[in-house]
C-alpha cells in the first residue's frame, strides 16, 4: 500500500493542471495514490481528467459548483487512506526527489510535519528560493502578505495529525493556512528542513487581497485568539507592491512617513526582483530548475492532446 496521498484541487487551470500532473509523473518514488477535486471547474479540466483516467491511475472528486477551497480540500481528506499527505495547488510543481526525500524525513524525524524550501518560478525562469531564516523559530517567519517558509509545494502531513487538528478551516476566506497552520504547532511536531522540495509559480493571480474578506477573517482570527490587526495595513500595502501602484492617501490611510518608506521598498522591490530574473543560475542540487520545467511543459502539451 502506497504511504502518501497527493491531493489536488483545481479550478479552471486546465492548463497549469496538466503541468502539475507531468511533473508528479516524473516522480522517483511514484509509489503514491493521487485525487484530484475538480472544484467547479467550467473549462476543459472535466473532459481533460475524463480522458486521463483512462491512461493513468486517480481517484477523482467532481464538485458541480465552485466552493471555498478549504472545502473541496476536506473532501480530498476525506478520501486519504495512506499515514501521509500532501495538498499541492494546481499552478504549482512537483520536484522528481520530492515524496522520496520526504518519506525519508518523516520517519527519520518522527515529525507530524514536514516542511522544507521551495523555489519560486515564472516562466520558465527560477526567481529565487522561499526558505526560514531560522530553523527553529520559523513558524514565527510567517506573514500572509510577504514571503513565507511554507509554500504547498513543499509541504506533508501525517494524515491523523491534520484531522485532529480539524483539517483545514473552512469559515476563513483569506488566511486559512495561516490559521492551520498556527492551530498544528499547538498540538503537534513539525520538521524543518532547508531542502528544496518544491517549486511555487508566480503570477498575477496567486494572491486574492479583499480588504474586506480580511477584516472578517481578523474578526474570526481573534475569536480564536490571535490577533491579525497588523495585516490589514500589510494588505493595502501588499496590493499596491502587486499592482505596481504608488501609494495615496484616498487608498491607504497611513501618515506621510510610511507613506514615503512604503513607496520607496515598491521601487526597490520591483529593481531586486529584475536583478534576480537576471542573475538566476537556476540550479539546485545538480538540477536545472529551468529545463525541468521545459520538459514538463512539454509532457503537458502531450497530455492536453490525449
Amino acid at each position: 500500500m502506497p504511504d502518501l496521498t497527493i491531493v489536488i484541487t483545481t479550478f479552471n487551470r486546465y492548463v497549469y493542471l496538466t503541468e502539475l500532473i507531468s511533473s508528479i509523473l516524473k516522480l522517483q518514488k511514484n509509489d503514491t495514490e493521487l485525487i484530484i477535486v475538480n472544484n467547479g471547474s467550467n473549462d476543459r479540466t472535466a473532459s481533460l481528467l475524463k480522458r486521463l483516467k483512462t491512461k493513468t491511475d486517480f481517484d477523482l472528486i467532481s464538485i458541480p459548483e465552485n466552493i471555498r477551497y478549504t472545502k473541496a480540500r476536506n473532501l480530498g481528506l476525506e478520501k486519504v487512506n495512506t499515514e501521509y499527505v500532501m495538498f499541492i495547488d494546481d499552478d504549482d510543481l512537483l520536484l522528481p526527489h520530492k515524496i522520496e526525500n520526504t518519506l525519508i524525513t518523516f520517519r527519520k524525524s518522527s515529525a507530524d510535519l514536514v516542511c522544507g524550501a521551495c523555489i519560486a518560478f515564472k516562466d520558465d525562469l527560477a526567481l529565487e528560493i522561499y526558505k526560514a531564516k531560522n530553523k527553529s523559530s520559523f513558524m514565527r517567519e510567517i506573514d500572509i502578505y510577504k514571503k513565507n517558509p511554507i509554500q504547498w509545494a513543499s509541504v506533508a502531513f501525517r494524515t491523523s495529525a491534520l484531522r485532529d487538528t480539524g483539517g483545514f478551516p473552512e469559515d476563513f476566506a483569506l488566511i486559512p493556512d495561516w490559521v492551520l497552520f498556527r492551530k498544528f504547532i499547538k498540538r503537534h511536531s513539525i520538521y524543518y528542513t532547508d531542502e528544496v522540495l518544491g517549486l511555487y509559480r508566480l503570477h498575477d493571480t496567486n494572491f486574492s487581497l479583499d480588504t474586506d474578506f480580511l477584516a472578517e477573517d481578523v474578526q474570526k482570527a481573534q475569536r480564536l485568539g490571535f490577533d491579525l490587526r497588523h495585516f490589514l495595513i500589510k494588505a493595502k500595502v501588499s496590493r499596491a507592491i502587486c499592482r505596481n501602484e504608488f501609494l495615496s492617501y484616498d487608498k491607504v490611510p497611513i501618515n506621510i512617513s510610511l507613506l514615503i518608506i512604503t513607496n520607496i521598498m515598491i521601487f526597490l522591490g520591483v529593481a531586486k526582483l529584475l536583478r534576480k530574473c537576471w542573475s538566476s543560475e537556476n540550479r539546485h542540487e545538480n538540477i536545472d530548475i529551468t529545463k525541468f520545467i521545459q520538459a514538463v511543459k512539454l509532457d503537458a502539451k502531450c497530455l492536453r492532446n490525449l
